[in-house]
């Protein structure tokens, strides 16, 4: 996952993943040619929803296919709220969001156990593979 913020002072250009930063460094590096004023990596929760108080990526509301955590972590503050509550206790569990996380995490384990994992992860996204 890269993300791109232009700003006044020149744009922030960032990579995120579950892999280690020594990787995402080489990745950043080998993405950004040309003059560099500073630059970071970050690790990205995407082991699913956590139990407990924590909300957005926190709480592990990210897409873990995309790296994607404003989305998830909207609808993760609305689920928290009711909780928090006592309106829903049990809403996390079962709402869309825990099952479209899930499901991203499924298709990642099995993933995993192909000879080419991450190419297995975009032709599932994009629809042009049905089983892994």
């Amino acid at each position: 996952m890269a993300g791109f913020f232009p700003g006044p002072q020149g744009s922030r250009i960032g990579i995120g993943g579950d892999a280690p930063f020594q990787v995402l460094n080489e990745r950043l590096n080998y993405l950004l040619k040309g003059e560099k004023l500073s630059y970071g990596v970050a690790r990205i929760s995407i082991g699913g929803i956590r139990e407990g108080s924590y909300v957005g990526e926190a709480g592990g509301a990210v897409f873990p296919i995309t790296g994607e955590g404003i989305r998830p972590s909207i609808m993760h503050a609305y689920l928290m709220s009711k909780v928090i509550k006592g309106e829903s206790p049990n809403i996390i569990k079962s709402s869309i969001l825990n099952k479209i996380i899930n499901a991203h995490l499924d298709f990642i384990n099995k993933a995993k156990n192909t000879e080419h994992p991450g190419s297995k992860i975009v032709q599932i996204f994009m629809g042009k593979a049905n089983k892994v």
